[in-house]
């Protein structure tokens, strides 16, 4: 298949920049790492679709639904997310200037960004869910107040390959490359990776999503020649009317279409009613899955009493303590820093809402022990739950939180759960965490066993592993061999943070896979090209900033180098395509900069130094680190201030708060000639920190 690097390039910005955050929390190490040697990698990837490229057996999981039932979520590996986005792109290309036509006007999900080379794939789903609402709004208050609403059933399981490329390439969806690409989703919609479903597209990637929405273009196409009053948001499907009749004529005909298309309309959810207020009209939010309603791990905390004043507007008591706003107590969740009132009630309300797990998880790590969710948890475990995703997030929370106790009493229940043959991924990730946990108090041996494991389960679980294993005989050596990359790039990190080369695992660098060669290049650890001295931070600043090209970043950095080096390529990626998401990666590395500058300081007794944690141990807000009063401020003011003014700006895109905390006015994107200042100013910053470390070796 004939393909460009330009092509490849997009597929991988796109997928990095994607908002679908919970899916991408599964693969968001191997991302960043797949970046250090992106070029590198994606060349292979190229020649192996120019040859004999083959889609690989996806693994599917199942998260509750608030129905009851479960939505299956599809775990590709990265060079299937990678090349399902570039047949996304290509898809979108072929239809670009037919949905702009429905856009904004009929539908208003997965509306894509502009221009068509953006790298971001799709806009934010917030503001696109608002014109939805307001089109509705309009509707209503224009008179139609009948509302035929739709919803179809497993949506995105019954979407027909053929039928999808006859949309987008009527004239040779018969033909090459499109044949090749029904083989493709072919694999990844079949639950055992066969060749066998001629319908469904996995769901999870942000390019399925947009697949989805292809499918549905004659529909939209439709029902917008036809003048009806017409808004759709993904599955679900609203018709405005101004008589009942009216309502009717236009559901039937709808119906007919979806059963046409292989498509089945939800019984259970179809209804014509009579709109008889404003919120009758707006409904709830539609067809945005609850884990869709979650912050990027950088999301800033909320202050304790709003948290608990909002996570109280979110529940009702009625008959039972619930849920009844899902998208503030997720926000809350999501957001809230340690509050012992907001514990108490997602304690009771963990077994009522499996659906929200994902975010009860998140916030308990705001707790190191809490024996009250000690207990509710090993109720719930002991009574039995139908979900393995359930299962296996509460194991990794009591894992974290447990007492000895709580680990030895689920101890024979995780080993059990390992020996199913039919768990999920989830499920065995929590089941070897929490074993693992009992194997460093002594309670039982189990590393050995996650040679056994699937490849992405290996990297979930590589930061725990025991020390032992880091040898010539142990897993890890293993995982730099394996074909399968995905648990194998992580390695080299580690081994950067240890000071291991290859030779102490008894290995030289071309028995390593492929995307594991690239990565340990793009380190150093081999190759006489990529020699220690090599100091890829210092390259990156260079090319960026015009900073001098000293590579003092190694020795700064030290253990961290490569956590570090893997934020400032996210840096780099955003700086001319999305000024804001820059800043907010610029200002992560600036962070860890003065933290290890402020270290390099201390243990030399150099002047301008401070504390970096508090009493308590805990790292002290980059923020006030950088307070103007502090020593450091006053002895680096070319540092510190630009850090400083960054920081406060970073606080003030909308991807952080709303609201300018002090003046209450809408925060706004990062203009050009802002990035451009900043960019000046950061090159004497850094100037600077080269000079204060070659100065005081």
């Amino acid at each position: 298949m004939n393909v460009s690097m330009a092509e490849l390039r997009l597929a991988l910005q796109r997928l990095s920049t994607g908002r679908n955050i919970p899916y991408k929390r599964f693969f968001r190490a191997i991302y960043m790492t797949y970046q250090l040697a992106a070029d590198e990698n994606l060349k292979r990837l190229r020649q192996q679709l120019q040859g004999n490229w083959r889609a690989t057996k996806p693994l599917r999981i199942y998260t509750p639904k608030p129905s009851g039932l479960q939505r299956p979520i599809t775990l590709l590996s990265v060079d299937d997310q990678i090349v399902l986005q570039l047949l996304a792109n290509r898809v979108a290309a072929k239809i670009y200037d037919r949905r702009k036509r429905v856009e904004h006007k009929v539908v208003f999900s997965n509306i894509l960004s502009r221009p068509k080379d953006n790298i971001f794939f799709l806009e934010d789903w917030h503001g696109t869910y608002a014109l939805f609402q307001r089109e509705c709004e309009k509707h209503f208050k224009r008179g139609f107040r009948w509302i035929a609403h739709f919803d179809l059933a497993a949506y995105y399981e019954t979407i027909s390959h053929e039928l999808l490329f006859k949309v987008v390439a009527p004239k040779s969806s018969t033909k090459e490359p499109w044949i090749t690409y029904k083989k493709w989703l072919q694999t990844w919609s079949s639950p055992d990776g066969t060749d066998g479903h001629a319908h469904g597209i996995p769901q999870g990637p942000i390019a399925a999503d947009f697949l989805g929405e292809a499918f549905l273009l004659p529909l939209d196409e439709k029902f917008l020649r036809a003048g009806m009053r017409y808004v759709r948001y993904v599955d679900d499907i609203r018709i405005f009317a101004k008589t009942e009749l009216g309502a009717q004529k236009a559901a039937v005909e709808l119906e007919v279409f979806c059963r046409n298309h292989g498509l089945i309309p939800q019984g259970k959810k179809f209804a014509i009613m009579k709109a008889e207020k404003l919120d009758d009209a707006l409904g709830t939010l539609p067809s945005i899955r609850p884990t869709d309603i979650a912050p990027d791990e950088e999301t800033p905390k909320i202050e304790v009493n709003k948290a608990e004043s909002l996570f109280e507007e979110a529940i009702s008591r009625r008959p039972s303590l619930q849920i009844h706003d899902k998208s503030k107590a997720r926000y809350v969740l999501f957001r809230a820093p340690r509050s012992r009132r907001i514990l108490g009630k997602c304690i009771k309300l963990l077994s009522r809402h499996p659906e929200h797990i994902d975010a009860f998880a998140n916030f308990f790590r705001n707790f190191d022990s809490s024996l009250p969710l000690e207990r509710e948890i090993l109720r719930i475990l002991e009574l039995g739950t139908p979900y393995g995703y359930i299962k296996g997030e509460l194991y990794q929370v009591i894992t974290r939180i447990g007492s000895d106790s709580a680990l030895q009493t689920l101890m024979p229940m995780a080993k059990a759960d390992l020996k199913n043959k039919q768990a999920c991924v989830i499920l065995k990730w929590g089941a070897y965490s929490l074993l693992l946990a009992c194997q460093r108090k002594g309670f039982c041996q189990i590393a050995k066993r996650i040679s056994g494991a699937e490849p992405i389960v290996k990297a979930w679980l590589l930061p725990i592993i025991p020390e032992s294993e880091y040898s010539s005989n142990g897993l890890v050596r293993g995982l730099l061999m394996d074909p399968d990359y995905t648990a194998g790039i992580l390695v080299p990190e580690q081994l950067f943070k240890r000071t291991h080369t290859l030779r102490e695992y008894s290995l030289r660098a071309r028995e390593c896979s492929a995307v594991v060669q690239n990565t340990l290049k793009s380190m150093g650890i081999v190759g006489r090209k990529y020699s220690t001295k090599i100091d890829q931070i210092a390259d990156i600043l260079h090319r960026r900033f015009r900073v001098n090209n000293d590579g003092i970043w190694r020795g700064l950095f030290g253990r961290e180098f490569t956590h570090i080096l893997k934020i400032l390529v996210q840096a780099d990626i955003f700086y001319i395509r999305d000024r804001s998401s820059w800043l907010q990666w610029q200002n992560s590395f600036n962070d860890a900069t003065q933290k290890a500058l402020l270290s390099y300081i201390n243990v030399r007794g150099l002047a301008g130094g401070g504390r970096i944690t508090n009493r308590n141990n805990q790292l002290i807000d980059f923020g006030t680190r950088l307070d103007p009063s502090c020593t450091f401020s006053r002895q680096y003011p070319n540092i510190a201030d630009v850090f400083r003014h960054m920081n406060s700006r970073r606080n003030r895109i909308p991807g952080s708060h709303p609201y300018d905390k002090h003046t209450v006015e809408q925060t706004c994107f990062l203009k050009e000639q802002e990035r451009n200042k900043f960019a000046s100013q950061l090159r004497t910053a850094y100037n600077e920190i080269i000079h204060i470390v070659r100065s005081n070796p």
